[in-house]
């Protein structure tokens, strides 16, 4: 019996009873060919539901205009103009796609069909504007990302989007009211239940913190910028629209408007770390419903900062080069400050002696093409110094605040290890507001790096400074005054009178300083080719400006590093 019934699978049974009779094993045997097409079938339907939900979507939103032109032919003639135009406005405001005429057209329709369709439905005809309900909720959600506030509290609101309809539909049902018109009241009453339970729903979906963030890990150098991507996802995979800002000015998130549903967005947070800034970085979003009816405040978490001294990777620096495991040149970038090497290396020389590798801060007029076309490595060309080789390095120690100390010391320890890199030799004089610490001898190599380590120590806090006028040297202040001898005007002589006053004062400050004195006593003990100055340029300013230029006018090569606050 089974012999004479095992067939192949492309043949068909004659029968069905004979088919439904066949069993293998005491079990029935089923056709694999039905099975596949069952499988086929469903397959086919589930494909077509995507294609066909746009079309089926688009005959929805449609469904206003459609039914005023209908309804039209119901009414007299003003009022079939009117649904014509509105039937027209809409169609066109759906296909375009305009957002906000989709809106407004949508709510009118479903003001209007009722009344279209009164003399022909009664009372029943606001049943027909069920349907055009859809369209009001694809305005709404059109509507709902341009419409996000800024501002919103902690606990679920209506947003002013939703507040502005909810006046409208009250002011309307007011107006129905009064006129006793009670197909308009059944048309606000719609939108009320509508515009309702999308508020509650929205509410319901937005409590407890719509969205959730991924913060990221970063470890950055204090002053360097750093860039992190982090993701945000909706929670329960809800449609909602949201808002970024952040209160402080070192923090910048894109995008600013965004929306989420089942996917993630992907955030580009930048920021630039303060030594005392915070180590935790957080945005502050707006959230809204898909409507836009309801919106909360949510504060995110979006990135944590392991903030890295200045000072620490200067040392870092220092000790490797004090421990012979590498020169200064291999170190990375933050490590070393690029102002000292391009002060040094555009020096007064004119003689050509060698090429050597390019290094960060190496001004471009000063690349050998032909060497580094030869090597295939970017080379530079370097000069004898006709000046002196011996420099001073001249630093204040008072600091206001940890950032200024941060970066005094890191520009002490980047400029000794540039110096010694470059085979000079420096002597390193600091001071404060009341006396000088050290006056040292010129030293060099690592020698040199292990007195700047020791300056770094000693630094003194002190008050910060808000400086109103501009600083001014005692040698400016005298050639503007000069400037005014021959000036013969009541002006002129007033004028003469208060810059008087300022030399004065200006001279009492210079006169007194330690910074006076210490630059002198360098320029006599030493008489420096080059001084680098660092300073945040407080209390010393006038002190350090005079002496400064003093030493420019003797032909010493001189730059100042501010390293104040207000400088970063």
């Amino acid at each position: 019996m089974w012999r004479a019934c095992s067939v192949r699978r492309s043949k068909r049974c004659l029968s069905p009873g004979s088919c439904e009779d066949r069993r293998v094993g005491g079990l029935p045997r089923v056709n694999p060919d039905e099975r596949r097409t069952e499988s086929l079938t469903a397959i086919h339907a589930l494909s077509l539901i995507p294609r066909l939900r746009r079309p089926a979507a688009t005959l929805l939103l449609l469904y206003p205009a459609v039914v005023l032109v209908v309804g039209s032919q119901l009414d007299v003639l003003t009022t079939a103009i009117a649904a014509l135009v509105l039937a027209g406005a809409h169609a066109v405001c759906v296909l375009l796609p305009w957002r906000p005429g989709s809106l407004v057209t949508s709510v009118t329709c479903v003001l209007v069909i009722p009344i279209v369709l009164q003399p022909e439905q009664g009372a029943a005809a606001a049943l027909a504007a069920v349907p055009a309900l859809p369209s009001v909720a694809a305005g709404l959600q059109g509507m709902a990302r341009m419409t996000i506030p800024d501002r919103a509290d902690e606990r679920p609101a209506l947003s002013r989007l939703g507040r502005s309809v909810l006046f409208a539909l009250v002011a309307l049902g007011v107006f129905a009211v009064f006129v006793s018109s009670t197909t308009l009241l059944y048309g606000c009453g719609l939108l009320g239940l509508l515009l309702s339970g999308g508020a509650l729903v929205g509410a319901r979906r937005l409590r407890g913190g719509p969205l959730r963030v991924d913060a990221a890990l970063v470890s950055v150098v204090v002053g360097k910028p750093v860039k992190a991507h982090v993701p945000v996802v909706s929670r329960d995979a809800a449609r909602v629209h949201a808002w970024l800002g952040s209160a402080a000015e070192n923090v910048v998130v894109t995008p600013e408007r965004f929306s989420l549903e089942s996917s993630s967005v992907t955030l580009m947070v930048e920021v630039t770390p303060s030594l005392g800034g915070p180590t935790v970085v957080r945005v502050v979003s707006v959230v809204s419903d898909s409507w836009g009816l309801v919106c909360v405040r949510q504060e995110l978490t979006v990135l944590h900062v392991d903030v890295i001294p200045r000072a620490r990777v200067a040392r870092r620096a220092a000790r490797v080069f004090l421990e012979g495991r590498g020169n200064v040149r291999g170190l990375s970038a933050p490590a070393l400050s690029g102002a000292v090497h391009r002060f040094l290396s555009s020096g007064g020389g004119v003689e050509y002696v060698s090429s050597r590798l390019y290094a960060p801060g190496d001004s471009a007029r000063d690349v050998d093409w032909k060497h580094t076309a030869k090597l295939q490595k970017l080379t530079v060309k370097t000069y004898a110094d006709d000046s002196n080789p011996v420099g001073l390095i001249a630093v204040n120690l008072v600091v206001s605040d940890a950032d200024e100390a941060d970066r005094l010391v890191y520009e002490l320890v980047s400029a000794a290890l540039t110096v010694a890199q470059m085979s000079l030799r420096c002597a390193i004089a600091s001071y404060d507001d009341e006396s000088v610490h050290v006056l040292g001898i010129p030293l060099e190599g690592k020698e040199l790096v292990k007195e700047a380590l020791a300056v770094g120590k000693k630094l003194v806090s002190g008050p910060r400074w808000n400086r109103v006028l501009k600083v001014a040297s005692l040698h400016d202040v005298a050639r503007a005054r000069a400037r005014l001898q021959d000036v013969g005007s009541d002006a002129g002589a007033r004028l003469r009178e208060l810059l008087g006053l300022e030399e004065q004062a200006v001279r009492g400050l210079v006169g007194t300083h330690p910074a006076s004195s210490l630059l002198a006593a360098g320029q006599r003990r030493f008489s420096p080719g080059w001084c680098v100055a660092i300073s945040n340029m407080s209390h010393d300013a006038e002190a350090m400006a005079t002496g400064i230029r003093e030493m420019q006018r003797r032909g010493v090569r001189t730059i100042v590093l501010n390293i104040g606050s207000e400088a970063l």
